[in-house]
């Protein structure tokens, strides 16, 4: 359940969309259901949180096949590819990222639209749509509304634009945001220095380049009031010891993605940093530009690898904990009250082995044993999603 400890022949009853009961199968049975599965040898587990994605980038960086794992100049292609994309294209690449997440065993996710038809596209997973804003010359125009806002990134956005940004949030202070912050040491070397690759970015892109406050990042975050709660970083690749212990004082959690920084490289030290200070972490797959897979069991299995974490934290970090940030607690975790998303998935062993059902979880992959899956309270094929 996550939420709770595992049981053994145990089961879940919800009527509509909501979970009514989580116990032993007898009690289940008790309760006279409409049996929808009743499964030996399989685990229940919530359907798996997605904390960070581009579905608009999905099929369109999948045909085109973005190579550059440069950073700089992978962002530049991804600015080149997004002025070519059509509606269609996006409604497209929407569409084919949710079938390859739910696929994989992935009920809800948290999404950048950075363009406006990302915004309006159909969902059929649970989601959180962050509407992304940048701008380095312009004046940006921000809702007028309460709603899930992505600033970009810090070297993406002008201070002018950070100050409406701040002022804004002032006014909406239970909106949610989301930044990319720190995902390159390129992006604090222009902050502290204005040299490097992120100078040549801007000459690239035929801009003036942006001030550089002469200090790093979050120190320039931290001194325009942005980081509280509410606010969910990305990435945090480049951070100091003293920068993590300060995102865990402020309680700021931070969405890792740890395909996306294998393609790119980056050095995993930073994450390390983020977990031995006790910052709430979650996990993300980033876009198929940087990580083709789009497969949420891979990133656990990577966050166990890279970061030597126990398998029952690693599998909060996709369920519990960003179930709690984004949905409330009613989502990531099997209890009364939850949205009733969850998989049953085929043991490789029976019995259980004597580490207990999680050891068995990640026995393989289990993306490949999923034998049903529950949307909303609803057993739902993948051909749903065609």
């Amino acid at each position: 359940p996550m939420s709770s400890s595992p049981i053994r022949d145990g089961g879940v009853a919800w009527s509509g969309t909501r979970i009514v009961s989580v116990g032993p199968r007898a009690e289940i049975l008790g309760l006279r259901p409409n049996l929808v599965s009743d499964t030996p040898g399989a685990l229940i587990v919530p359907g798996l949180i997605n904390s960070h994605a581009h579905l608009e980038l999905t099929s369109v960086a999948s045909r085109r096949r973005i190579s550059s794992r440069r950073f700089t100049q992978w962002i530049l292609d991804i600015v080149r590819l997004k002025k070519r994309m059509t509606d269609s294209d996006v409604r497209r690449a929407v569409a084919e990222g949710e079938r390859r997440l739910f696929q994989t065993g992935v009920t809800a996710v948290a999404d950048i639209a950075s363009l406006q038809k990302s915004l309006y596209v159909r969902r059929h997973l649970r989601s959180v749509v962050f509407r992304e804003v940048l701008g380095l010359q312009k004046p940006l125009d921000l809702p007028r509304t309460t709603q899930p806002l992505s600033p970009h990134a810090p070297f993406s956005i002008s201070d002018e634009n950070f100050h409406r940004i701040r002022d804004w949030w002032r006014r909406h202070r239970n909106a949610p945001l989301m930044m990319h912050v720190a995902e390159s040491p390129e992006e604090n070397r222009y902050f502290t220095t204005g040299a490097g690759a992120f100078f040549d970015l801007y000459r690239s892109l035929r801009i003036p380049p942006r001030s550089h406050p002469g200090k790093r990042v979050l120190a320039y975050l931290d001194a325009l009031h942005l980081l509280r709660p509410g606010m969910l970083v990305v990435h945090g690749n480049d951070v100091t010891s003293s920068e993590a212990d300060h995102l865990a004082a402020a309680g700021v959690p931070v969405a890792v993605c740890p395909g996306s920084l294998s393609y790119f490289r980056f050095s995993p030290r930073g994450v390390g940093r983020l977990l031995s200070a006790g910052v709430r972490l979650v996990l993300g797959t980033d876009s198929a530009a940087s990580n083709f897979e789009l497969n949420m069991f891979r990133e656990v299995r990577l966050a166990q690898k890279v970061w030597s974490i126990p398998v029952e934290s690693a599998l909060a970090m996709a369920t519990l904990t960003p179930g709690a940030i984004f949905w409330k607690g009613h989502a990531g975790c099997l209890a009364r009250g939850s949205f009733a998303d969850m998989l049953v998935i085929r043991q490789v062993s029976e019995p259980l082995p004597p580490a207990g059902p999680l050891a068995d979880l990640f026995c393989g992959k289990a993306e490949q044993r999923i034998l049903l899956r529950i949307l909303n309270g609803r057993p739902t094929p993948i051909s749903d999603f065609n």
